[in-house]
């Protein structure tokens, strides 16, 4: 099987040891050599669509790694992908830099993008857990439950049971006193036990109740497992559902819609494979019981119980649930842009507490971040100190100027969103020369992914925008500077990073960039735009 890779100019990507290496919001194409009916590809969990002999390769906006393997009716192959941001905006050292400051900064902000493996997968030390854990941190784990629940059912815990059963007097070999008991009640079946006269008695010889000793399986230890199985499957089929249910809410991506069903199938056939396990096993019948002390006793000192229980209550783990929010479930891709945009926030809140280190800083509903289609409206950080107070605000809404309805930030025409805003209210008393009346002042930062004189000239225009057209009321109005921050700056584009147009326009672009190397620092210039005194 020979397999091509093209990119959009038809140039051919060089596949190397089976690894082939491609950028980020770009598209590709997998030629197939010899393909048959029955050729298949897919990227990641995601089938691709075929058209003839060719099938495209959509790489949105994330980077990390995944596989592309390519299945026909004879053969097999899979080659590592590694999904690299564009050069012109990061280098690659730099891309792991920022996702290593997101999750230092807050862990579990970069899970997810479709395919996408570089970050941690997890919610330390917030209050709310990324949604998607129990597909991607999870369902890896489901091959490995799948092998202790068979290597339970080989031998599972056996339990010696008394069960009442009738049997002919002949085939009595042990006669307990509850039988002798009986017979001395019924003194015509008793006739059968004296030889002289079982000679002149008639017809079959008569059943005896006796207790029978039997081997069976309803030990609480099983009846527990049952219902443990029982409840995964459950979980699974609901995880699968809502993720169904998740592209019709807001902020999906294409990648998103695609990574919701392919998991949402991969749940589904994960209940429906240990479904079938357990309806053929030895256990199939036991009843389903919770926990109980003597099945806990069971779990304590058996390996094999054990594994199972551990490896089974983390699907039933509350941290590795779908929310049954819509708000908190329709997630599943962290794009590239987004990140940076989470980075900046992050990025500028940390500049700002080294640039003001007598002031005391405080985190306000960071959790919020991690909700993937939430705005994430509502996280701020904040720093008090003796001359005022100053915050930094991700997504904030400036509601249109017909539904403003008295709020404090409002638009003249329609909702706008900036990234990043950053407000400074004086101490009452404490007028600066920038803010006599210590009303206060704001700014407004747009963190865009973008570089070069055609992409930044298009997102130039929501600064425009935002300077023109946003009030903030309490803090002087009108925006003191509108500006973009972007990952990188060309030689075409020179003159929108340079401190003249910002100080003659009030507009422009300061690079922002993981690992240092930027020109000015970005808090003095807040500072700065700000008027502050400190």
């Amino acid at each position: 099987m020979r397999l091509q890779i093209l990119d959009r100019d038809d140039c051919e990507i060089p596949i190397e040891s089976d690894a082939v290496h491609v950028e980020e919001a770009n598209r590709y194409r997998l030629l197939v050599r010899p393909a048959d009916a029955a050729t298949r590809a897919f990227l990641g969990a995601v089938e691709l669509d075929r058209v003839g002999d060719v099938f495209p390769i959509p790489i949105d906006h994330w980077v990390g790694r995944t596989e592309l393997r390519v299945e026909s009716s004879d053969l097999r192959r899979i080659l590592a992908v590694e999904v690299l941001p564009r050069e012109e905006k990061l280098s690659e050292d730099l891309w792991l830099e920022l996702l290593g400051d997101l999750e230092t900064w807050l862990p579990g902000l970069t899970v997810g993008a479709e395919g996408g493996k570089k970050g941690e997968v997890g919610a330390a030390g917030t209050d709310r857990a990324t949604p998607q854990l129990i597909v991607e941190a999870l369902h890896p784990l489901f091959p490995a439950l799948e092998r202790a629940i068979r290597a339970l059912l080989r031998a599972p815990r056996e339990q010696l049971a008394t069960v009442p059963d009738d049997i002919s007097i002949r085939k009595i070999r042990r006669v307990e006193g509850r039988t002798l008991a009986w017979l001395g009640r019924h003194p015509e079946v008793g006739a059968w036990l004296d030889p002289w006269l079982e000679s002149e008695l008639q017809g079959e010889a008569p059943l005896v109740p006796v207790l029978r000793k039997e081997v069976g399986f309803d030990h609480p230890a099983n009846e527990y497992v049952a219902w443990l199985v029982g409840r995964v499957q459950n979980t699974l089929r609901q995880t699968a559902s809502r993720l169904e249910d998740a592209p019709k809410g807001q902020g999906v991506s294409a990648d998103g819609e695609l990574w919701c069903r392919s998991r949402a199938a991969l749940l589904r056939d994960a209940a429906a494979r240990l479904e079938r396990i357990w309806k053929r096993g030895r256990l199939a019948r036991v009843a389903r019981r919770p926990l109980s002390e003597a099945a806990l006793q069971v779990i304590l000192d058996d390996p094999v119980y054990l594994r199972v229980h551990r490896l089974g209550r983390l699907f039933l783990d509350p941290r590795f649930m779908l929310s049954k929010e819509p708000s908190e479930t329709a997630a599943a891709v962290r794009p590239s842009y987004t990140l940076y945009e989470l980075w900046c926030f992050l990025e500028v809140a940390r500049q700002l507490k080294q640039r003001l280190p007598e002031f005391d800083w405080r985190e306000r509903n960071l959790g919020n971040l991690l909700t993937l289609t939430g705005s994430g409206t509502g996280a701020s950080i904040r720093g008090e100190g003796a001359s005022g107070r100053i915050v930094v605000d991700f997504n904030v809404s400036f509601s249109g100027y017909f539904a403003r309805k008295g709020g404090a930030r409002w638009s003249l025409s329609a909702e706008r969103r900036p990234d990043i805003v950053v407000t400074w209210k004086p101490v009452e008393g404490d007028p600066t020369p920038a803010s006599p009346s210590s009303e206060g002042a704001w700014i407004s930062l747009d963190a865009k992914y973008r570089a070069g004189k055609s992409n930044l000239g298009q997102a130039l225009e929501s600064a425009h925008i935002y300077k023109d057209s946003l009030l903030y009321d309490g803090f002087g109005g009108r925006c003191r500077a509108s500006v973009l921050l972007a990952p990188s700056r060309t030689a075409d584009c020179e003159a929108w990073f340079s401190a003249e147009f910002f100080e003659e326009h009030r507009e422009g672009v300061w690079q922002l960039r993981p690992g240092g190397g930027n020109d000015v620092a970005v808090a003095d210039r807040i500072v700065e735009a700000l008027g502050m005194s400190s």
